[in-house]
């Protein structure tokens, strides 16, 4: 398939990467394992890869029973369980991006047709893996049964679909569709582990942190890129307060209560507000605190966070209004 090399030389990158970054988060999370209950930290399931290849697949210990360790909740909330499997990317067992890993039993009752899905490497996330976690949602919801209680309510509603879905990466694939999926996981982690009141406080958050950014962007722009020491530190000085201005106006304006469902002028007026008055909220509390902070940067500001809030708001909706015409359920 064209791309193949290529996509494995990403999967190895990105694997790596993850890893990197992950780091603390991997040790954090294995010194709460093995102080919560003896045993060992990482668990190994029996999965088929590509080819039929029979692998170990690596996870978390969190299984939250009586024997399992106390941390297991917490980190099956946050879905840290999985993290491990970037390991078997690297091993080569799976992909960044690719259908859900299937035991040998589920196998085993593929069709001719459904074993096609065997020709690539299993992923750690994909169509069928967005598929499950919305499952989850809708058995928590009470919309539909538990999905883990009834195996036969799985091998004859869901699993099916998984499977169709699957074909139809295989069929489909490219690395335009990996990209898609791994933008789309995010989300809908985010979505699933998270109350709406949760939800609002992390939008708000973010365009806290697009604020602090162009804040240091606007900077660099005023002074060609090279900040002198008494204007890092008069940046440092002023930043909490410019980010608290800002958040004020969020929170008064309530550009944080969702993603735009369409551009329209009031979407576009509102967020033009909301980033105005937050500048004009700035620069008095700077006036009054005689803070040298420049001009320029007070005025340049809240254009870049209108652009870039912007770019981002139409970026997450073209997300998911895609998502909605993909058949990952």
């Amino acid at each position: 398939h064209p791309g193949t090399m290529l996509k494995r030389a990403i999967d190895v990158l990105g694997a790596v990467l993850a890893l990197a970054v992950l780091s603390p988060v991997l040790l954090a999370v294995a010194i709460a394992i093995k102080m919560s209950a003896p045993g060992p930290v990482l668990s190994t399931s029996l999965r088929v890869g590509r080819g039929g290849r029979p692998y170990r697949l690596y996870k978390f210990r969190s299984i939250a029973r009586a024997s399992g360790p106390r941390a297991g909740r917490l980190i099956r909330l946050l879905r840290l369980e999985a993290l491990p499997q970037f390991l078997n990317v690297l091993r080569g067992d799976m992909s960044l991006v690719g259908p859900r890993p299937q035991a040998p039993s589920i196998v085993d009752r593929y069709t001719a047709e459904q074993r096609e899905i065997l020709r690539v490497r299993p992923g750690l996330t994909g169509p069928s893996q967005l598929a499950w976690l919305d499952v989850e949602r809708r058995s928590k919801a009470g919309s539909d049964p538990e999905p883990y209680a009834d195996p036969d309510y799985y091998l004859t509603h869901v699993l099916p679909q998984h499977l169709q879905s699957d074909l139809f990466y295989v069929r489909t694939r490219s690395l335009r569709l990996d990209l898609f999926y791994l933008l789309q996981t995010p989300f809908v982690l985010i979505e699933l582990s998270l109350t709406r009141s949760q939800l609002v406080l992390v939008r708000l958050g973010v365009d806290c942190l697009i604020v602090a950014a162009v804040t240091h962007v606007a900077y660099l722009v005023r002074f060609d890129g090279m900040l002198p020491a008494e204007s890092l530190a008069t940046l440092l000085y002023g930043l909490p307060l410019v980010v608290t201005s800002y958040a004020i106006a969020f929170v008064a304006v309530r550009t944080h209560r969702g993603i735009w469902r369409y551009v329209g002028v009031e979407d576009v007026w509102r967020l033009l507000g909301a980033c105005g008055l937050g500048g004009v909220i700035a620069g008095a509390l700077l006036y009054l605190l005689r803070s040298p902070y420049p001009r320029s940067v007070l005025l340049l500001t809240p254009i870049l966070a209108v652009l870039v809030m912007g770019g981002a708001r139409l970026a997450v909706r073209s997300i998911v209004t895609q998502s909605k015409r993909m058949p990952w359920v």
